[in-house]
């Protein structure tokens, strides 16, 4: 049984005496390292480990450079994903895990090589010129976007409840504190990876910020090149155009041109459910949620 650190001294003995389980520290549940403190980088060395081990392995055989290649992208790469998905495995874990790649692909049996290639460009897609390699410290926070679409799919589930009650009903709206538990800062980074890939189903508006969350094609508005955002501290909801379950389209044209409210009109307003929900842009692509974010991030990347 773990007590928090707010229980006294009296209160745990009495409650172990009368439901007769011993008081630990930690535990493993499901592969997972569960503490009351916060896991540090001695909690993940053993990926590392696994890591070289493997690499030991590897060194004493004839590899060519497509081999390591192959053998990085399908077994050392993906070594953390289980962990990193479900818990904060520290960066300096990631890069080391990076590092360790880097130089199995480059260096030579006498340890020593030249890196021909930057890490990050072996990284791009093959058609921007990389190798389509998966860097961890890049595809961490996309592996936490399924998370945060089964949190938003699931309202009533026990974890909503009891999140909502601490940080609010919208979390990708709260800012983070120090504070802040693992678990809202898993999914505050997965809501993050989810917000370009999903697009507001409109059932009343309320939920849905008219420039900076995605309602009309497939992107907000403050990510249109040729419209200006008014500067106004208050959030302008989509709600405020909408009046008995349809179009106020007077009200549009006060705020958009004629072209963008004839496109703003042709989205339905269903009138099924009680709020607005999310739902994915793409859906015939074959990819899980986490793949679409990781996609998404490699293009935004690109773009930049």
């Amino acid at each position: 049984m773990l007590f928090g650190k707010h229980i006294g001294r009296k209160k745990k003995n009495n409650i172990k005496r009368f439901i007769g389980f011993k008081t630990i520290k930690e535990l493993n549940y499901l592969g997972l390292k569960i503490a009351l403190r916060r896991l540090k980088y001695e909690d993940y060395q053993f990926i590392i480990e696994n890591a070289l081990k493997k690499l030991n392995q590897w060194a004493s055989k004839l590899l060519s450079l497509a081999g390591k290649l192959t053998l990085v992208k399908t077994v050392l790469l993906a070594l953390p994903t289980f962990h990193a998905s479900h818990s904060l495995v520290p960066k300096r874990v990631l890069e080391d895990l990076d590092i360790a790649c880097k130089n199995f692909i480059w260096c030579k049996n006498n340890g020593k090589g030249m890196h021909y290639v930057n890490w990050l460009d072996m990284c791009k897609p093959i058609n921007c010129g990389g190798r389509n390699l998966h860097s961890n410290n890049l595809k961490t926070p996309s592996l936490r976007a399924r998370l945060a679409w089964r949190f938003i799919q699931n309202k009533d589930s026990l974890l909503n409840n009891m999140l909502a009650s601490k940080y609010g009903d919208n979390m990708d709206k709260v800012v983070g504190r120090r504070c802040s538990s693992s678990t809202y800062k898993l999914l505050n980074e997965g809501l993050k990876m989810l917000k370009p890939i999903v697009k507001w189903s409109l059932v009343n508006g309320d939920s849905v910020d008219v420039y900076k969350d995605i309602w009309i094609l497939d992107k907000s508005l403050d990510k249109w090149p040729t419209f200006v955002i008014p500067h106004d501290s208050n959030p302008a909801l989509v709600s405020k155009f909408i009046q008995n379950g349809s179009w106020n389209v007077e009200l549009l044209m006060e705020s958009f041109g004629r072209d963008l409210v004839n496109l703003i009109t042709q989205i339905m307003i269903t009138q099924e459910g009680e709020e607005d929900r999310m739902e994915l842009i793409h859906q015939k692509y074959g990819l899980s949620i986490g793949g679409l974010a990781y996609k998404e991030s490699i293009a935004v990347s690109q773009d930049d």
